[in-house]
């Protein structure tokens, strides 16, 4: 038997050259779940090597996780909400808010339907202000997305799970970095947060474009843009469906 991880030749319940274990199974539900206490009571030492990686292959990196070869990575959803955190908390400390909180904020105020409806608002003020939380909530959406829009593609719902989680702590990453460059640079300009926000996007498509080569560049670039699009249709959808349940 060869390990998924190294190549190496095994015979054990581990393999004697990385340390991964023999059996790798494909990424389901029971994966993802077995991973929460993980998530909260220890952070593994792959973290900078994955965030390495992810800015160097991205879509190569992730394939290359789905298919086994899992040792040195630090787990998706820990990574998510360690680096979606970090950016919360970075952006907290200079009194910045998040662009999802700016976005959902805007929405609580704004918004006609919003201001008459004070649950409605107390969920958006909620998510607005729970950043690394409110990031794993809608995660299934893009997962849901981007399943549909790679359906002919072998990956499960649990596996674009894992792919749009490792996206998303790397955009945390970006988003990190261009806050604290405001911060230091006192970059005051109204346009400004639009340049995190196409890097942050740009880097999604180039992960799915890598990680759907096969498929060809174009198709893949067409298929990352109907993700996006279902993604905002699938979250308007239940927002409207939530706010006629509640009136109703």
């Amino acid at each position: 038997m060869t390990c998924k991880n190294c190549g190496e030749e095994i015979s054990g319940v581990f393999c004697s050259h990385c340390g991964q274990k023999t059996k790798v199974d494909r990424i389901n539900a029971q994966y993802i779940i077995s991973e929460i206490p993980n998530t909260f009571f220890q952070i593994d030492t792959g973290l900078f090597f994955t965030i390495k990686e992810f800015f160097k292959r991205p879509g190569n990196s992730i394939r290359e996780y789905l298919e086994g070869k899992r040792k040195n990575y630090i787990r998706p959803v820990s990574y998510v909400l360690l680096l979606s955190t970090f950016y919360a908390l970075v952006a907290n400390l200079i009194s910045e808010t998040t662009f999802l909180g700016e976005v959902v904020l805007g929405m609580a105020e704004g918004g006609p339907s919003t201001q008459s409806d004070p649950v409605l608002s107390t969920i958006l003020q909620w998510i607005a202000q729970n950043h690394a939380y409110s990031t794993i909530l809608f995660l299934p959406f893009f997962s849901i997305s981007s399943l549909i829009a790679f359906k002919k593609y072998r990956y499960n719902f649990f596996e674009h799970f894992v792919i749009n989680a490792y996206i998303t702590g790397q955009q945390a990453i970006i988003y990190s970095f261009f806050v604290l460059v405001q911060y230091i640079g006192s970059i005051d300009l109204y346009y400004y947060p639009i340049i995190p926000l196409s890097l942050s996007v740009g880097f999604a498509f180039w992960t799915f474009i890598q990680l759907f080569s096969p498929a060809g560049k174009i198709s893949s670039f067409l298929r990352t843009l109907m993700a996006y699009i279902l993604c905002y249709l699938i979250i308007l959808a239940f927002l409207v469906i939530g706010i006629i349940a509640h009136l109703v």
